[in-house]
């Protein structure tokens, strides 16, 4: 901000650069460092291939991925919700990686009915110790979503924690205030 502002970061087709508009109005572009330089999108879907395939052996064969300037496109089939969420957290924690996007699909090995899955969230919500109030579901599909209002916000990891791990879960929405 000394001598001008950051404005955004172009691809001249073989190094990323940030562009930064000088006090003048001056544009310059100044190459970014190797270490901050988004991997060719071949050499990234490799990488993200081997890593996927050592972390999520028994799934990675029904996964597709696909990259595109540093983001990972995942499509395909999951046994449950909670294993949907760990593939996000995976792809996300990978250091190469700028972002995922999820076209996961989950697809229980033994579905529920949405009137079996309402009842099992309502036994966790209904929970002496839960810490949400005014609560309404709803289940349409396996797609579950709760509207609450709530106390104590550490507390709400466990309740969707216990939400996410409900037997045929295949989306979970949580709309908390």
């Amino acid at each position: 901000d000394q001598f001008g502002k950051a404005v955004g970061v172009v691809n001249d087709g073989e190094k990323e650069k940030l562009a930064v508009l000088l006090e003048d109005e001056t544009l310059v572009f100044i190459t970014l460092p190797e270490s901050e330089q988004t991997l060719p999108n071949p050499r990234l879907r490799e990488i993200v291939n081997a890593k996927m395939g050592e972390a999520f052996p028994d799934i990675y064969s029904s996964l597709h991925i696909d990259v595109g300037q540093g983001v990972v496109y995942i499509q395909g089939t999951v046994p449950n919700f909670p294993l949907r969420r760990e593939i996000s957290r995976f792809l996300a924690n990978l250091p190469m990686v700028r972002g995922n996007v999820d076209f996961l699909r989950v697809e229980p090995t033994h579905p529920v009915s949405d009137e079996n899955l309402g009842n099992a969230a309502l036994a966790i919500l209904e929970d002496p110790a839960s810490v949400i109030f005014n609560y309404s579901i709803t289940v349409q599909g396996g797609r579950l979503q709760l509207k609450a209002l709530y106390i104590h916000e550490n507390s709400l990891i466990d309740i969707e924690k216990r939400l996410s791990e409900l037997e045929g879960i295949r989306d979970l929405s949580l709309l908390l205030e």
